[in-house]
């Protein structure tokens, strides 16, 4: 008809191509979905604690659960053994240099202060507990003090406790000797008082010579 344009006719196979192209989803799309998937499955694996893992932090909570009580006690304890090593008392006595090879007596013996505090009002006492001269005399228990008191010993300092003044014998004359020595002392901030006792005994050597030693037994 004059005037009207006429329609192009519609072709059904392009419209069912059109569908198609339009129904179908990207293929980038697709393809992104299986990796995705996989990423949060390992993601949640390493989420997940070992058994190695769980071991650790149950042992890690024990030692977390400690209570402090017992760690505060063991402080006390540490201190208190501290406390004790530093104030007690430690003392020694020893023979000195002789001023007279010949005459044991003329060996000074010495008292040493071995502690880490200072020592006041130390008395001592020399006894024979048994001894023989060369002529055959014996005596046993015999001696006694000085009547000296040392004021005070700082530590790691001597002083000499002389057994001439309490026993008085001539060169050559003693065959053997077993002498008890005797201690008292008063420690630094201790309200107490202790005693040492230790055993000496001397013995004449070929040459005439007499040597002092520590005895453990009782003569």
């Amino acid at each position: 008809m004059p005037g009207k344009t006429a329609r192009a006719p519609i072709n059904p196979a392009l419209c069912r191509n059109d569908n198609t192209i339009f129904n179908q989803k990207p293929m980038s799309k697709q393809k992104n979905k299986k990796p995705i998937a996989k990423t949060k499955a390992k993601l949640k694996q390493q989420k997940q604690p070992t058994v190695t893992q769980t071991k650790k932090q149950k042992s890690s909570q024990k030692v977390r659960g400690v209570p402090r009580m017992i760690i505060g006690i063991i402080s006390f304890v540490i201190g208190v053994a501290g406390f004790l090593f530093l104030v007690y008392p430690r003392i020694s006595v020893y023979p000195g240099t002789s001023l007279n090879l010949r005459n044991p007596f003329q060996t000074p013996f010495m008292i040493k202060n071995d502690g880490y505090l200072p020592l006041y009002s130390i008395k001592y006492s020399l006894i024979a507990e048994k001894m023989e001269l060369v002529n055959g005399s014996t005596f046993t228990n015999s001696g006694g003090t000085t009547g000296n008191i040392i004021g005070k010993l700082s530590p790691n300092k001597s002083s000499a406790l002389f057994m001439n003044r309490i026993f008085s014998m001539p060169p050559d004359s003693v065959k053997y000797a077993h002498i008890f020595v005797h201690v008292t002392y008063k420690p630094y901030l201790v309200p107490f008082t202790f005693t040492e006792s230790i055993r000496f005994k001397t013995e004449r050597k070929t040459n005439g010579e007499y040597v002092w030693f520590e005895s453990y037994d009782k003569q």
